[in-house]
């Protein structure tokens, strides 16, 4: 296992809209070093597994095979940070790729466009990393990280090796204190390596 060191509907946009990022594609400065999966759910504010449950669609890409539009997703748990809606809305498209072996938390999807990826299905799950932000005295949740990180993974279920993974991180990051995450942190590790050799 690849550890990698109110009831109404929040608006969550993601910093590129899938149609037209597709088209641009995703560049970062040179010298740029992905953060651990740590550090990317430390620095989330919130993180949760929610279920999309309906798209609307907007537009069709050029070759009819996908499109763009809006994916409404379920909170099925709030794995970190004070989410507060039930529901929430992201901005997204149906070119649906898959993310791998399961347990290979090191994978993450090629660049299709965006710096992250921003391809959901409905009926499937997902862990995502959100953040929020306040313009002109109004709030809202993002879908998004850093670039090429695992900010919005989807899982088969809430036993999932990425959810079981993240609640891990979630509970070392809630610690504060350096010095007892890196025990916590070397401890996961163990786990983690103990199960790769078959003793667990």
């Amino acid at each position: 296992m690849n550890f990698g060191f109110q009831n109404k509907s929040v608006l969550v946009i993601v910093t590129w809209f899938a149609g037209f990022a597709v088209a641009l594609g995703c560049s970062v400065r040179i010298g740029y070093i992905k953060p651990t999966n740590y550090e990317l759910v430390k620095g989330a504010h919130a993180v949760v597994l929610a279920e999309a449950v309906t798209f609307e669609k907007k537009e069709e890409f050029r070759d009819g095979r996908a499109a763009t539009g809006t994916f409404e997703f379920k909170v099925l748990e709030r794995i970190k940070g004070d989410y507060p809606e039930r529901m929430l809305k992201v901005e997204g498209d149906t070119d649906h790729r898959t993310w791998g072996a399961p347990d290979d938390f090191s994978y993450t999807k090629p660049d299709h466009g965006p710096c992250n990826p921003t391809d959901y299905k409905v009926g499937s799950k997902y862990v995502l990393l959100l953040n929020y932000h306040e313009y002109r005295g109004k709030g809202s949740w993002h879908v998004g990280g850093p670039p090429f990180t695992r900010v919005n993974v989807e899982v088969a279920d809430a036993k999932a090796p990425w959810v079981e993974a993240v609640r891990r991180y979630a509970r070392v990051a809630a610690l504060k204190n350096y010095e007892e995450e890196k025990k916590e942190l070397g401890q996961v590790k163990a786990m983690a390596e103990k199960s790769e050799d078959g003793l667990s």
